[in-house]
């Protein structure tokens, strides 16, 4: 068998066995004009900060940040008057109408989330998750190198 085939089964090998990066699926709540207001439970303790959408779909400077722990509400409301408002975590922010995004601020993700009854479950979960595509990927990489090793010329 060829080098290069030796190569290109050694890659298949790694992706059919599940070896993957974590994809990191950064939390965020957007609202475009004429949209309902929604507010969503944040899944982890981190700083959100609050974005107007340009018009090319880009995000402008931010309007204010706020910490968040894992638990709490954000998003954007309608107040009684029709104003529409940002909202994270008990703090208001009244807007023009507009596109605006909460988003998560890069690096700012806690690295241990404090467990409590409400997110032990979750944590659990994600755990369990994480730890078996690694485990897929580590075996999946093992069994690729030993069958390049087992039909390169080196054993012969």
């Amino acid at each position: 068998m060829s080098r290069l085939a030796h190569v290109g089964l050694l890659m298949l090998a790694l992706m059919a066995c599940g070896c993957r990066a974590a994809a990191s699926r950064d939390f965020s709540v957007d609202h475009r004009i004429g949209q309902q207001t929604e507010t969503r439970t944040v899944p982890y303790s981190a700083t959100f900060a609050l974005h107007p959408i340009s018009p090319s779909d880009g995000l402008e400077s931010p309007l204010s940040q706020v910490e968040l722990v894992a638990g709490r509400q954000i998003g954007f409301v309608t107040t009684s008057s029709g104003t529409l408002t940002a909202y994270a975590g008990g703090q208001k922010f009244p807007l023009q109408e507009g596109r605006y995004a909460w988003r998560c601020v890069p690096g700012s993700r806690l690295a241990v989330e404090p467990v409590s009854s409400t997110n032990a479950e979750r944590l659990d979960e994600r755990l369990d998750l994480n730890l078996g595509g690694i485990a897929q990927g580590t075996l999946g990489a093992a069994a690729a190198i030993m069958y390049a090793l087992a039909s390169s010329n080196t054993f012969r």
